[in-house]
């Protein structure tokens, strides 16, 4: 696994390379900016496979793309709304026992809950309100 993940970051770090080689040959001044194009592959291959592995192999500055990196993970750690799934599941009339409700993050957080005497409780409106209140 190890050997083909650095296999795959040989191949896409060398694609990248040669075109941030072309750009260093092609801009105008030294003090010119990477294009963001760039900085987004770079940072894109930083968060699969490593910043400082990438920072080498790219011949890039390692604090600017830890720092861009770090951003676009904390960017995407709390997704929006549109991105969020809920899956709507049939649920079966409510057992004379009661009801576990048990609801499970994407990060892995779990909350669980035993209601002993469950009729006629709205589960979808229990369930969303619980995890306003977690998030």
């Amino acid at each position: 696994m190890e050997l083909l993940r650095r296999t795959e970051l040989g191949k896409a770090a060398a694609e990248l390379r040669a075109r941030i080689d072309q750009w260093r040959r092609t801009r105008r001044t030294s003090t010119e900016r990477m294009p963001e194009s760039l900085w987004r592959e770079a940072t894109r291959l930083a968060r699969l496979h490593g910043v400082s592995g990438v920072a080498r192999a790219l011949g890039i500055n390692y604090r600017r793309l830890k720092n861009r990196a770090e951003r676009t993970q904390a960017t995407r750690a709390v997704p929006d709304a549109s991105s969020r799934l809920f899956v709507e599941l049939g649920l079966p009339t409510v057992a004379p026992g009661g009801v576990v409700l048990e609801l499970v993050a994407r990060d892995g957080a779990k909350l669980t809950a035993r209601l002993p005497g469950a009729a006629g409780l709205d589960l979808l409106a229990l369930a969303q309100a619980l995890w306003r209140l977690g998030r």
